[in-house]
């Protein structure tokens, strides 16, 4: 399959995961929010799939640094919908926390093409 629509799965699943947290975080305590669970969990699947997809087809199965790296933003990403349905930190705290870890994400999606000389 085309890396292009690897890219498009993956950002797709980056914009439903981050809405599905949003609400998450923003939803009161006292309401269920039963779809966001489930757009949550299926973000996080479609972004596993789609980003060892683009592994395959870019990198050609090299399991690198950063590699690892973002597998550990996605398990944060993974527990950070647990954190903030129970209300276990402030609902700011929540968000900046997200937040950083998604602009970590996306530093670390750019990482082998900062620090390899000609990353492809």
């Amino acid at each position: 399959m085309n890396p292009v629509i690897y890219k498009i799965f993956h950002l797709a699943s980056v914009v439903i995961l981050f809405g599905a947290l949003g609400a998450a975080v923003y939803t009161p305590s006292n309401k269920t929010n039963k779809l966001a669970g489930i757009l949550h969990g299926i973000a996080l699947v479609l972004l596993l799939i789609s980003g060892f997809g683009l592994l395959a087809k870019i990198w050609g199965n090299e399991f690198q640094w950063w590699v690892i790296a973002k597998l550990v933003i996605w398990f944060l990403l993974g527990g950070s919908y647990g954190l903030a349905k129970k209300r276990l930190i402030s609902e700011n705290a929540a968000f900046g926390f997200i937040l950083f870890l998604g602009v970590l994400a996306a530093f670390f999606g750019n990482a082998p093409y900062l620090f390899v000389a000609g990353g492809n």
